[in-house]
């Protein structure tokens, strides 16, 4: 139900069990349940909710009659002047939004799910004055992430700002925002408010306009891994600007339709280094791609907190998965992969460690043009295990000495998370610079070039984060640039032909040809 189109905020159902009746209230933040009335014992009760009911409105039902999306309508006409729509940036004075809403035209999976942010990306196309068009294609991303995030919008503009002012050539590697505003009326705590249940995070529905990009997972072999960089190296830079992404994985790495180049994307789970963190907030990820040392219990429970390595290690297994997973031509997703997907975060730990033993086997069922992508991932798999495993066993030397009473030498040995950071980051460039990974010319007709890469390598490695974190005065100057005012990304708009600008408007001729004059005699 809550899945039938961006229009349904939330339903109500009725549960009848012998003589009593219950109201099962569904939105984005879960289930609010109310006790059995009896027909019986309590009639008039039962009688008045009878009454109520027949005078709900479509929006007491649910239904957002601004997003509403009817069965087989194949658009959808949002005007961005609408009362609902606040807190909005409109830097190009978007009239409204056609929204492409067909099962066809969806650039996600649809959400199949009764709580969470159920995101859908659906393309549009924007009204603007005087009946101008776009030529650049757009995309509308609806989702319902919990309000008290900053939102994505926000974050994209902010990040704009720090590149157009480090190194402009990173707007290359991120979306381009155009439109973003929350939607008035939708969040998910008024009704627990009013029953007296507080939840642990409303939820409010927010949507973002920008323009479209294309999935990394259909670029050839070396145009994927230059991607990749692109994105890991992006990623460096918005965290050595106190960026934090939240959620690398292989779906929020997007490429320009025209370069090719990679595009970090999703940013709604992101985390400002200068901002007080929220309880909870901070424990985000995608499961096939997260680091081991998050997949266990300690991490969803707070215990284990994210830094850098962790978030890097999440772009080494984007290469695994892309070669395995069904998505290069003329193969289907291999068993191994299947098992992440389908796993919980601790089966999934398991599994993921049972690949990295039996990672060469699994060389015959690559395409052969990532055979090179393929030997990349499983050595920096290597590479990310063994690190983990050199400080685990640090760590394992100090709970020793805690027993022999050495806590002055636990506190020079311990590594601290910085040191974590730096030493896989460290680790991952001297991998990228080994040979052997690259396929040799005679088993495929797709070679990655090594002076490219060479180059690539050299970027990323002067956008070395700082992993020790921000002081006070560097924290302030980002937050001030973050919060400015800047050039918004431009938009290529066509003019409107003469006979479409006419449409609507009044002709000043007189609507009849003046009399013939009589004739002179």
């Amino acid at each position: 139900m809550l899945s039938q189109n961006p229009g349904i905020q939330h339903t109500i159902n009725l549960l009848h069990i012998d003589d009593c009746l219950f109201i099962w209230y569904f939105d984005r933040e879960g289930i609010v349940r109310s006790n059995g009335i009896s027909f019986v014992a309590d009639f008039p009760r039962a009688l008045v909710l009878m009454a109520l009911f027949q005078r709900f409105t479509p929006e007491d039902w649910g239904r957002n009659e601004t997003f509403n999306c009817p069965p087989h309508t194949t658009s959808l006409n949002v005007s961005l002047d609408d009362p609902l729509f606040r807190d909005k940036y409109n830097p190009h004075n978007f009239q409204g939004l056609e929204i492409k809403c067909s099962d066809e035209d969806y650039l996600s999976p649809r959400p199949r799910c009764l709580g969470g942010r159920a995101t859908r990306v659906l393309p549009c196309e924007p009204k603007l004055k005087d009946g101008a068009r776009s030529i650049e294609s757009l995309i509308v991303k609806i989702s319902h992430p919990e309000a008290r995030r900053t939102h994505e919008g926000k974050t994209m503009k902010g990040i704009w700002n720090i590149a157009n002012k480090y190194d402009t050539s990173m707007t290359g590697h991120l979306p381009e925002l155009l439109y973003y505003a929350d939607v008035h009326g939708t969040d998910t705590g008024r009704i627990r408010s009013l029953v007296g249940q507080p939840g642990n995070g409303y939820r409010i529905m927010r949507i973002l306009a920008m323009k479209r990009l294309e999935k990394i997972t259909s670029l050839d072999a070396p145009s994927f891994i230059r991607a990749w960089l692109d994105a890991v190296t992006c990623h460096a830079f918005l965290w050595k600007h106190g960026v934090e992404h939240g959620d690398p994985s292989l779906y929020n790495i997007m490429c320009h339709p025209e370069t090719h180049r990679g595009v970090l994307t999703d940013f709604d789970l992101s985390i400002l280094q200068w901002e007080d963190r929220v309880p909870g907030c901070d424990r985000t990820g995608t499961v096939p791609f997260m680091a081991l040392e998050l997949l266990q219990e300690e991490y969803w429970s707070g215990d284990i907190i994210r830094y850098y390595h962790h978030e890097l290690e999440a772009f080494i297994w984007c290469l695994p998965f892309m070669c395995l997973g069904g998505f290069v031509a003329n193969s289907e997703c291999h068993r191994v992969i299947a098992d992440w997907v389908k796993a919980s975060p601790e089966e999934c730990r398991g599994r993921k460690g049972n690949f990295i033993k039996d990672a060469p086997k699994y060389l015959s069922d690559i395409p052969p043009n990532f055979i090179a992508c393929y030997r990349l991932g499983i050595m920096l798999c290597y590479t990310a295990e063994d690190t983990y495993n050199k400080f685990s066993r640090i760590d394992e030397d100090d709970e020793d000495n805690d027993d022999d009473n050495n806590d002055d030498a636990n506190e020079e040995k311990e590594p601290s998370p910085a040191t974590r950071s730096l030493g896989l980051w460290t680790e991952f460039l001297a991998t990228l610079r080994k040979k052997k990974w690259q396929k040799p010319k005679s088993t495929s007709g797709q070679m990655l070039d090594a002076a490219d890469i060479a180059s690539l390598i050299e970027r990323l490695e002067s956008h070395q984060p700082n992993f020790d974190g921000l002081d006070a005065n560097r924290k302030s100057e980002l937050q001030e640039l973050f919060t400015a005012n800047t050039e918004p990304p431009a938009l290529q708009v066509q003019a409107p032909k003469l006979k479409d600008r006419m449409k609507g408007r009044q002709d000043p001729r007189p609507c009849s040809t003046p009399p013939v004059p009589p004739p002179l005699d």
